[in-house]
């Protein structure tokens, strides 16, 4: 028997041509993921159909596993690509996750949420010599900026179970990630709401996809079907007469909510909002200092065209 090392590790992920074909030839050169941890693969998520016939005694009947599929938990650094106008080395991620790439040359490569047209990804895990694959994924991702942290996402796939196989474990290439330097003021110029910049401990944005493992006669597949983008700022707290944000509540006045970390083109990860609203906001302290709490629900605007509601740009 040989023994599997917990810090052997390798996340290959690309995007499907055809819904749950797997990409055929990923290699750890064009495909691997630098994680920020080990990826939490869990891989027979289902339903237990039990048996439990009229009987005459006690006893288990055997339970049947069926609708089975997988799911992976990834957290990566939202690092840029190194060149404005490059994908971001984890874009396969994004796409996955319903949003769309669009790349301006020598600019930059921005992404937006869509509400059709979902792309996939196949997503092979080596865990030491064990390969595990599965096909079809989709899944939502959260993004996680933090004063003195380096930002990063974290993406939740589910995706139909393929093939699980012992292999050697493959090189790997990972020269296309930069390291995001962490959250300063420094670092990161801008974080305004309504046009007001922040003094900001933690910003959370969650993108919000529903997603819907889907086992019928004929079809199997993973679908999203909505999306409500929200989020999380805890800032500290300002006098009332600089911003009074329980008016702006009570009020469901819209602001757009802007990020720029980054300082030097090639590593920059900038955040667009248009349309945010604030919740029910709560106090808290750190050091000794009022701060609060703001949920923020991103919507998108009146334009009819919908979609707009947040972009993740890396340049």
């Amino acid at each position: 028997m040989a023994a599997r090392f917990t810090h052997r590790h390798l996340l290959l992920v690309g995007v499907e041509t055809t819904y749950a074909t797997p990409v055929a030839g990923m290699t750890g050169a064009a495909n691997a993921i630098l994680a920020r941890r080990t990826p939490e693969w869990r891989p027979l998520i289902g339903t237990d159909d039990q048996i439990d016939n009229v009987r005459q005694y006690f006893g288990s009947q055997g339970t049947r596993l069926v609708q089975n599929y997988a799911t992976v938990s990834i957290e990566f650094d939202a690092g840029g690509a190194g060149a404005a106008g490059t994908a971001a080395p984890y874009a396969a991620l994004l796409r996955a996750c319903g949003l769309a790439q669009t790349l301006t040359a020598t600019v930059s490569a921005a992404y937006t949420p869509v509400s059709a047209a979902f792309e996939s990804a196949t997503i092979i895990w080596h865990d030491d010599t064990t390969r595990y694959q599965m096909a079809g994924a989709r899944g939502s991702l959260r993004l996680v900026l933090e004063a003195g942290k380096r930002p990063y996402f974290r993406a939740e796939l589910s995706g139909l179970i393929s093939t699980i196989s012992d292999v050697a474990l493959p090189g790997a290439t990972f020269t296309a990630f930069r390291d995001p330097l962490p959250l300063s003021a420094a670092n990161t110029p801008t974080l305004t709401l309504g046009g007001y910049s922040c003094v900001a401990e933690k910003l959370e944005i969650d993108l919000g996809n529903t997603v819907e493992p889907r086992f019928l006669i004929g079809s199997e597949s993973i679908q999203i079907t909505n999306r409500r983008v929200t989020g999380t700022l805890v800032l500290e707290a300002d006098q009332a007469a600089t911003k009074e944000w329980v008016a702006i509540a009570r009020a469901s006045t819209r602001g757009a909510l802007s990020v720029i970390h980054g300082t030097v083109a090639g590593n920059i990860l900038e955040i667009a909002a248009p349309a945010v609203e604030i919740g029910r906001l709560t106090f808290g302290v750190s050091n000794n200092i009022r701060n609060v709490t703001l949920p923020l629900d991103i919507c998108h605007t009146n334009s009819g065209a919908g979609n707009d509601e947040i972009v993740f740009t890396i340049r």
